[in-house]
C-alpha cells in the first residue's frame, strides 16, 4: 500500500489571497454581462419597439 502525504492547510493569507481573486473574477463577470446587455441594445437599434409582429 503507497502512504499518502498529508494536505497542507491553507494559510489565513492563502484564504484572504483566494476571497480577493474571487471578488476580482465576479466583479469581472458582472462587467462582462453588462457589455453583453448594452451590445445587444445598441445592435437591436432605438426602434425597437416601433416593430410589427
Amino acid at each position: 500500500m503507497s502512504e499518502q502525504k498529508p494536505v497542507p492547510a491553507f494559510t489565513a493569507e492563502d484564504l484572504k489571497r483566494r476571497k480577493k481573486r474571487s471578488i476580482i473574477m465576479a466583479w469581472c463577470l458582472a462587467a462582462l454581462l453588462v457589455i453583453v446587455f448594452i451590445t445587444t441594445i445598441v445592435k437591436m437599434g432605438a426602434h425597437i419597439a416601433d416593430r410589427v409582429i
